[in-house]
């Protein structure tokens, strides 16, 4: 992730989401950074892992297909293997 200009932060700070990253698993602030009505979802990055709810998405898809129930990739036993 490239690291976002403080105006960027304070910019979207009225969309910023608490959360649990499924990617990293830490429990987060979601920056959103430079914010628009359509792109939201496309801005929020994890404060931690810098992963977009786009990678995040995924990443619960590819975890459900591999049957994992714990939710998040750094938490996974088979996760590295």
């Amino acid at each position: 992730m490239i690291k976002p200009r403080i105006s960027e932060v304070l910019a979207g700070m009225k969309a910023h989401r608490p959360g649990v990253c499924n990617v990293c698993g830490m429990f987060t602030i979601f920056l959103a950074i430079n914010p628009t009505p359509q792109s939201v979802r496309n801005t929020m990055h994890c404060l931690f892992c810098g992963s977009t709810s786009r990678k995040r998405h995924v990443a619960k898809v590819v975890l459900r297909e591999i049957g994992e129930t714990d939710g998040c990739f750094s938490k996974s036993p088979s996760w590295g293997d």
